[in-house]
């Protein structure tokens, strides 16, 4: 099943408004001959695979999508973000699984956007993946630790191959 959803404000004028950004994938497979091509060992776990990700917030145009000039042609950034929530982030595939939720608010008063709030993540199988691909030659051993040691920077373990990040 794929659904989409896309709002946004069409012109500069006044306070920032509203945006949504809203996209589904779930229940893919793949057929047993494209699965024997990449994997024909069987190595991976070929459940149905999802995507989910349902981002609102605000957001005010610099020039309006319907301007006359080309966007950015005001020395301003075409778009600027008041708001992010991540409602919901889901990605489910080859054995793991990544589900995440936030929300921040976004200081505009500096030559870069900064973001301020939190978004919480809950990881399962990554390790286990990564394993899968070193055994299947499709990732090497030394580039499989990196990918372990910079996830270890930025998670805390939770239990067998599950980790939170925030």
């Amino acid at each position: 099943a794929l659904s989409m959803k896309f709002s946004m404000p069409v012109t500069s004028e006044g306070e920032a408004g509203p945006f949504t950004i809203v996209q589904r994938i779930g229940g893919m497979t793949l057929s047993d001959g494209i699965w024997a091509m990449f994997d024909p060992g069987a190595v991976l776990p070929h459940d149905p695979m999802t995507f989910a990700l349902d981002l609102t917030g605000t957001m005010r145009l610099a020039d309006g999508v319907f301007a006359s000039r080309p966007p950015g042609d005001s020395g301003r950034a075409p778009a600027e973000f008041e708001t992010l929530s991540l409602n919901e982030l889901k990605l489910s595939a080859l054995g793991a699984d990544v589900v995440g939720k936030g929300a921040a608010r976004i200081v505009n008063d500096g030559p870069e956007p900064r973001p301020v709030g939190a978004a919480d993540f809950v990881i399962k199988g990554l390790n286990g993946l990564f394993d899968r691909l070193v055994a299947m030659n499709l990732l090497p051993q030394d580039q499989a630790m990196g990918m372990r040691m910079m996830m270890a920077m930025f998670t805390v373990p939770t239990g067998e191959d599950s980790a939170t990040s925030r």
